[in-house]
């Protein structure tokens, strides 16, 4: 009889924890899907899933000069903070010194991989003055002046026409 018991205790053990198994894939799939929404791409199992978890609790995120946080970011502070979190890799403070400071440069953007910084031109001075965080399929992820941390695609004109170089961070 306690044989039998504790059977049965070791199977309704055996099926909590399968339960709760898949509960975490049900609450993971939802938390993917959230992701997909908000970056506007889909997420395979090859891709690198903390990345785009990450990246996507941030959009929406206000533009803030100075800023690193999700109350508000720059570009550099945006890219700082998801390299901080995700990588535990602390870049410099300024998208220029982030590219000659801490990315080896990759030049062709058919070599670009997730995670990979992408770096603009965008004002009339000729120096590096935005930095974005590339996601996959030409779109990457950064903090705009004009609607704070957003996606967008490298082929959309204005990018086309301000990108400058990429890295890969060292």
């Amino acid at each position: 009889m306690l044989r039998i018991f504790k059977l049965g205790l070791l199977f309704v053990i055996f099926l909590s924890f399968t339960g709760c198994h898949t509960g975490r894939k049900a609450l993971i799939r939802q938390e993917i899907s959230k992701a997909e929404m908000k970056l506007g791409l889909s997420i395979s199992k090859s891709d690198p899933l903390h990345l785009y978890l990450e990246a996507a609790s941030w959009v929406g995120t206000p533009y803030r000069s100075g800023g690193t946080s999700k109350r508000g970011a720059d570009c550099s502070g945006f890219t700082y903070s998801l390299y901080q979190n995700i990588y535990r890799k602390a870049l410099s403070r300024n998208s220029a010194e982030m590219y000659s400071r801490d990315c080896i440069r990759i030049r062709r953007k058919s070599k670009l991989k997730a995670g990979d910084l992408v770096f603009f031109r965008t004002g009339s001075q000729k120096q590096i003055n935005h930095v974005g965080v590339y996601l996959k399929n030409n779109y990457f992820i950064h903090s705009a002046t004009r609607g704070g941390v957003q996606v967008n695609s490298l082929n959309e004109p204005y990018y086309q026409r301000t990108y400058y170089r990429s890295g890969r961070v060292r």
